[in-house]
């Protein structure tokens, strides 16, 4: 049998650089074969939670704050990475909710948050750099994270995934002050 994570199969045996190695012991949910049906209910699930993060946040960050929903959101992004590769498979539909629910109500922030540190006159444009900042910079952590599983494996990489996204959290802390207001 092997290992699973959302519908892609999992070979610990082999790597892309065709040497053997030892397959090794996984203490995650992977060990158990998820049906196709459940791995598609996984994916809606994250979407749906996309949706719910986005409708959500946005108030939450007009009564709280935007920096209080930052550090909620990447705290909640944080725990489901771990959940996933961690946690019991018959946990996953939950997990991947509050995952699409973390990461779309901390873009619905920081989207904000552009409005908030860029004057009147410059959003349009600004907008169009931070797009296309966040884009370029989601295809490059794409090609990263897909060479960080090549030589980690899919366990390694949750946890640098995890551990970069909790990062956020430090670095937003010079701009609280800014994003106390933000929604």
């Amino acid at each position: 049998m092997l290992p699973r994570i959302s519908g892609v199969e999992c070979h610990p045996e082999r790597s892309t650089n065709n040497r053997q190695t030892p397959p090794r012991h996984t203490p995650c949910a992977w060990r158990q074969e998820p049906s196709r049906a459940g791995s598609d209910c996984r994916a809606a699930s994250g979407f749906v939670g996309g949706a719910l993060g986005k409708l959500v946040c946005g108030p939450l960050g007009d009564h709280l704050g935007g920096f209080a929903v930052i550090l909620a959101t990447e705290s909640v992004t944080t725990l489901a990475l771990c959940g996933l590769v961690w946690g019991p498979l018959d946990a996953s539909l939950a997990v991947a909710l509050c995952l699409g629910f973390g990461l779309n109500g901390t873009s619905s922030v920081l989207y904000a948050a552009v409005a908030a540190f860029v004057p009147d006159g410059n959003r349009g444009a600004s907008y169009g750099v931070y797009y296309t900042a966040t884009q370029c910079a989601a295809a490059l952590a794409a090609l990263g994270y897909g060479l960080f599983a090549d030589h980690l494996g899919l366990e390694g990489t949750f946890a640098a995934m995890s551990v970069v996204t909790f990062a956020v959290v430090p670095l937003a802390l010079p701009i609280r002050r800014h994003l106390a207001g933000v929604s």
